[in-house]
């Protein structure tokens, strides 16, 4: 009996120190969960402008690549300032309201204005935190996108050693096939000149079948860049402009069928394909084979006028057959689309100021 007795009294004696220690513990316990509350409520406000200024960029620079279009004559500031206020945004918000006009970018568009800023700032009260002197904090949101046409690409593993007829891009469908894809950029063109469709196989910093193998497989790892309609090629700007390939050969078709191609994907699907999640998806300079009469190309080169994406679904490269059979590609490769309409410029010739190809709408930060 006397042993229950002691027992109970240990187990009473316990009891009163776990509740001491719980009433010591909670105020921490509670402290603790109202900061984590404060500082999610903290992040999940820098989500929600995140996204907004996101949208609202990308919204500005439409219109800098569309700058016609119907939902853009207010221009791309105001366009992205209202945007951004339609999707939750206050307009004192705005760092600066509206958003400053699009300005250069070193990478895309040195000579154009392709980029615009959208930041925002607001202060989101805090509750608990008040207890330890802090009552709110601050959240600061800055997006900055790029639109219009694709003039340079550096060190894509979409960019392949293939020109396509800079005319081709007046023929462009939103995923409806590429017509007439015959090789005779470098073996010749008909009389009057090359018909749109025509491709051949360039030179990026190499020659020969090892060269156009590698570059298939991996993507062109260098820098081309588009140029004005009537650049000369004179051997100072090779950057700008490429040499057909004259190492190529049926091993390169073969590379093409086993690393780009995609037969079993139809054109009605090629949507929803990108880059980085098929390789079939490529992007391919535009040049103009009709300065190639007879094959003959001038030494210097011919100049890159423009980008286009495709999706490669088959290749033939037997014999006078040398066809590729693709997908224009409306989707982001990389990053940009071909303009939804034939550009101006390159129905009859290309044009310095209309876009010939690739249409760049991405956040670059």
């Amino acid at each position: 009996m006397k042993r229950r007795n002691f027992r109970g009294a240990r187990l009473t004696s316990e009891r009163g120190q776990s509740m001491a220690l719980m009433a010591v513990a909670l105020p921490a316990f509670i402290g603790a969960l109202g900061l984590a509350m404060d500082v999610g409520a903290l992040y999940f406000t820098k989500y929600r402008l995140q996204t907004a200024v996101d949208a609202s960029a990308l919204a500005g620079a439409t219109c800098i690549a569309f700058p016609t279009s119907s939902s853009c004559t207010a221009g791309p500031s105001i366009v992205a300032g209202d945007y951004a206020t339609n999707n939750g945004l206050a307009s004192t918000e705005l760092t600066p309201y509206p958003p400053a006009p699009p300005t250069t970018n070193s990478t895309y568009c040195p000579t154009t204005n392709c980029e615009i800023t959208v930041s925002a700032t607001r202060s989101v009260p805090y509750h608990f935190a008040r207890l330890v002197g802090v009552s709110s904090g601050t959240v600061d949101v800055t997006a900055s996108a790029i639109g219009g046409p694709i003039n340079t690409i550096t060190g894509s593993s979409s960019l392949l050693p293939i020109g396509l007829q800079y005319q081709t891009v007046a023929e462009f469908s939103a995923n409806n096939s590429i017509s007439n894809l015959v090789a005779l950029g470098t073996s010749g063109c008909p009389t009057g000149g090359c018909v749109a469709g025509n491709w051949g196989w360039l030179s990026f910093d190499a020659t020969g079948h090892e060269a156009v193998n590698t570059q298939i497989q991996y993507g062109y790892t260098g820098t081309v860049t588009e140029v004005p309609a009537g650049t000369v090629c004179n051997g100072t700007n090779t950057q700008n402009c490429t040499l057909p390939q004259p190492g190529a050969g049926t091993s390169s078709f073969k590379t093409v069928s086993d690393y780009r191609t995609c037969p079993a994907v139809s054109c009605a699907d090629a949507y929803q394909y990108s880059p980085t999640t098929n390789p079939c998806v490529v992007t391919v300079p535009l040049v103009d084979w009709n300065l190639c009469p007879a094959g003959r190309c001038p030494a210097n080169g011919v100049p890159v006028l423009g980008f286009a994406e495709i999706l490669i679904q088959n290749v033939t490269g037997a014999g006078s057959s040398q066809d590729i059979s693709a997908c224009w590609v409306a989707d982001d490769v990389p990053g940009g689309g071909i303009s939804g309409s034939a550009p101006a410029g390159c129905e009859g010739g290309p044009s310095g100021t209309t876009p010939c190809g690739a249409i760049a709408i991405q956040l670059i930060q």
